[in-house]
């Protein structure tokens, strides 16, 4: 068997061959070439690594870390390899085709890998301490991201390197994800308009999202289902804060942030994802003294393949906010991290912050979502909304080996990482007393408690206005500053 070479075959091959869709100059070349000669190409398949080269926390050299996905038509092998690695300092990121036969396949790899910077030990740097129930976790999640793609158009075999990291004493690895994305695979873009047939509305009512510039309405999109879950969990966590009552310790929600998690799989078989973590950080007065801590709660979007029949492709889970399916329990929640550094914050009081932030996570419950008619819960919205703005092209069922990812818009790092951050809210408040929505000549018969109306303004807050009383005379207002945009997710659904 030669590398992208031929072979000889019987002719009654040869016809099919000439009629092959193929995807470069050079390969369409190879199959005249193959049909003239009475010869054809060897079958398709393809073997890309992803590889990380550095040094342990001595800096003496380290054996590569190696990841790897293959692919042969007709063969049901893993579209998505995710790992995590103590490699302790990595310097070099790697992505190439090691093996590959017949022509081009109409697809491209991408390898995803993030680090971050540390101190040696010892160092005189205040070390940044954790609280929470599995430590490391979110510190293999955040941090530098490094994004190297390749594609194989022609008889080499492709490689792309990243090395241009900032400096830092020592570089731990953390999560990488290694993904082969067809061309025709459906995915769900970051912005959808208002005019394209795709677009799916969903109103402020209940996304608390002020709709892009210019639109009346929000689609469903990555950029809407980011904002979304951002801004409610920011209005949720803030008014659990203000809410706390911890003796002797004032806490206080200042700015809140999104980070995207390529992909995550589930406690249970067959429901592969891709998540969020939010993050938030929560000012903390003990006395006289101040400080700052920082909770990062994780959430994440699953995708379980539905048996034939009628009902949309995928069962969606959402991870802690839906139920966790029998004997599977959820993984989000002991994940949520609080980091501080040693002084008015110790670990008791680190404890309580994080107490305060999964009270609220839990009992948190997302607005009702129009869909299909009917107003539903947020999972069951997703069900619907997914199958309507990313159908399949036919009517089979996912493949045993589908799978998600979430990509950057970015195509590739070259001169610097870049941060999985998605978007931020530099500011939530939280104000109670008179309503200034209260009905002038309110109703004794109706109860008004409970009420939620969301507006926006010209300056882009969204306000949310809850009524506290029957008559609706008091109310808790919460007001979101504009979310900004940092970088951009597209998910793709790998089929």
């Amino acid at each position: 068997m030669y590398r992208n070479g031929f072979s000889s075959i019987s002719p009654w091959y040869r016809f099919p061959l000439c009629l092959l869709k193929v995807p470069s100059l050079l390969a369409s070349l190879m199959i005249l070439a193959a049909c003239a000669g009475g010869i054809t190409l060897q079958d398709q398949s393809i073997t890309v690594a992803g590889s990380h080269e550095g040094t342990d926390g001595t800096f003496q050299p380290v054996a590569p870390v190696v990841s790897t996905v293959t692919h042969v038509p007709g063969e049901q092998l893993p579209r998505v390899h995710y790992s995590r690695h103590g490699m302790q300092n990595v310097q070099t990121v790697r992505l190439e085709a090691t093996e590959s036969t017949g022509l081009p396949l109409e697809e491209e790899f991408v390898f995803l890998s993030i680090s971050r910077p540390a101190e040696q030990p010892g160092s005189a740097v205040t070390p940044i301490l954790e609280r929470t129930d599995v430590p490391g976790w979110i510190r293999a999640h955040i941090g530098d991201l490094a994004v190297l793609r390749i594609r194989k158009d022609d008889i080499s075999l492709p490689q792309s390197d990243f090395s241009q990291f900032s400096a830092a004493a020592l570089r731990p690895l953390g999560a990488n994800w290694l993904a082969r994305v067809e061309d025709d695979d459906r995915f769900l873009p970051w912005r959808r308009n208002v005019d394209e047939t795709a677009c799916f509305p969903i109103p402020m009512q209940q996304t608390f999202v002020r709709p892009p510039d210019g639109q009346g309405e929000d689609c469903f999109d990555m950029e809407t289902l980011t904002a979304m879950l951002l801004s409610q969990f920011a209005a949720a966590v803030s008014e659990g804060v203000v809410d706390a009552d911890i003796p002797l310790i004032g806490l206080s929600a200042t700015q809140h942030r999104m980070y995207v998690v390529p992909h995550l799989q589930a406690g249970f078989a067959d429901a592969p994802g891709f998540g969020f973590i939010y993050a938030v950080d929560v000012g903390v007065t003990l006395g006289v003294g101040i400080a700052q801590a920082t909770v990062y709660a994780p959430v994440s979007i699953h995708f379980r393949r539905n048996p034939p029949g009628p009902m949309p492709d995928f069962e969606i889970g959402i991870d802690p906010l839906g139920a966790p399916p029998p004997n599977a329990p959820w993984l989000n929640i002991p994940r949520i991290t609080v980091m501080y550094e040693q002084g008015p914050i110790n670990e008791v009081v680190a404890g309580q912050i994080r107490g305060v932030v999964v009270n609220a996570l839990e009992e948190f419950t997302p607005p009702l979502i129009q869909a299909g008619g009917i107003e539903t819960d947020l999972e069951e919205a997703l069900n619907f909304i997914f199958a309507v703005t990313m159908p399949r092209s036919s009517t089979s069922r996912p493949p045993v080996d589908h799978n998600v990812i979430a990509l950057p818009e970015q195509r590739v790092t070259v001169d610097g990482t870049i941060s999985p951050l998605a978007m931020s809210i530099p500011m939530v408040t939280v104000t109670e007393g008179v309503n200034p929505l209260a009905p002038a000549s309110p109703d004794p018969e109706t109860n008004l408690t409970g009420t939620l109306t969301v507006t926006t303004d010209a300056s882009g807050f969204v306000t949310l206005n809850r009524v506290l009383d029957p008559l609706g005379q008091l109310s808790r207002v919460i007001r979101l500053a504009p979310i900004t945009t940092h970088n951009r997710f597209a998910l793709y659904m790998l089929e």
